[in-house]
């Protein structure tokens, strides 16, 4: 089996979801499939020639990938090494092998997102939030980064200018 990735279960709530993804997986393998032709040169120059090949791989890691996460078993590396084996035979270089892997964590979030709808996200807890009495949501300030010109003291457009004392 090899190494491993860390994978966990969909609440009980939520595996709808997922198992609405893998009834239309032919589906999302040819949108993902063109995502990565549209988005990487190599990737366009293979599915000129092996375009079936290319889509059916995408099923098969999607399919791998989604029933780990519905089971909440562990997802073998194994398959994600020989799809860049097979990959490099292509001709397609590891640099834009990994970057497919990060589109597609992207294209299965977005899926998941667009299977939900919007009513799914009222429903979802944000952990990182706190709410306090009254409800409302408190925001962590977020420093700015500041220029040059800010650091001198001449701060940020419209705002006077910081007198150093």
């Amino acid at each position: 089996m090899g190494r491993v990735a860390f994978s966990f279960a969909v609440p009980p709530e939520q595996r709808g979801l997922v198992e609405a993804l893998l009834a239309r997986l032919s589906e999302l393998a040819g949108r993902l499939t063109d995502r990565l032709v549209a988005e990487d040169l190599h990737y366009r120059r293979v599915a000129l020639d092996r375009r079936a090949e290319l889509c059916k791989v995408c099923e098969v890691n999607l399919d791998r990938a989604l029933r780990a996460v519905l089971d909440g078993e562990e997802l073998a590396v194994d398959a994600a090494q020989e799809t860049g084996r097979v990959q490099a035979r292509l001709g397609i270089p590891l640099a834009s092998v990994l970057r497919s892997f990060r589109i597609a964590g992207a294209f299965v979030f977005e899926a998941l997102l667009e299977q939900a709808g919007s009513a799914w996200m009222e429903t979802v807890p944000l952990p990182a939030t706190r709410r306090p009495p009254g409800g409302a949501v408190r925001v962590a300030r977020v420093p700015l980064r500041r220029t040059r010109a800010q650091a001198r003291g001449k701060g940020l457009p419209g705002e006077r200018p910081r007198r150093r004392s």
